[in-house]
């Protein structure tokens, strides 16, 4: 096996390897959006039934406020580039469906990227193995 060839193949795999870990935390972050996006599409369903709703709210550290909200049928929606908009509870329902379709089809591709790469680096060590092999030329008993 060529010095060359080893060094090849061992950058290739240090490549392919970085892609993996790089497309596992994309996929670990995907699946933390996609657990919020279900509680938040439950809490929406929940709000529908009723007008007025007491709930605790985040302040920071740990530390909630109780909160009586008395209008739970709009909820502001931050559409992005720092823009929110009222919109009503069902319309802000159907965002967040849509939201967790997109996001489920997200993960879909990164588990399938994911499962492409581990194939072409078990390629990449059989491919090592064997010019190992055949670099150590044949067995005493081959002779």
């Amino acid at each position: 096996m060529s010095t060359e060839q080893t060094q090849q193949i061992y950058d290739e795999m240090r490549m392919l390897e970085s892609q993996y870990a790089s497309i596992s935390q994309q996929e670990a972050v995907l699946g933390n959006a996609y657990r919020e996006a279900q509680s938040v599409a439950a809490t929406m369903r929940a709000a529908k039934e009723s007008p007025e709703i007491d709930t605790l709210v985040p302040v920071g550290s740990g530390v909630f406020l109780d909160a009586h909200i008395s209008d739970s049928q709009s909820v502001i929606l931050n559409v992005g580039a720092g823009i929110a908009i009222r919109k009503d509870i069902g319309y802000a329902a159907n965002y967040i469906e849509m939201r967790i379709k997109e996001l489920g089809v997200a993960i879909e591709n990164a588990a399938g990227q994911k499962q492409q790469i581990a194939a072409r680096i078990q390629q990449g060590r059989q491919e090592f193995e064997r010019l190992a092999h055949s670099a150590a030329g044949p067995a005493k008993g081959d002779v």
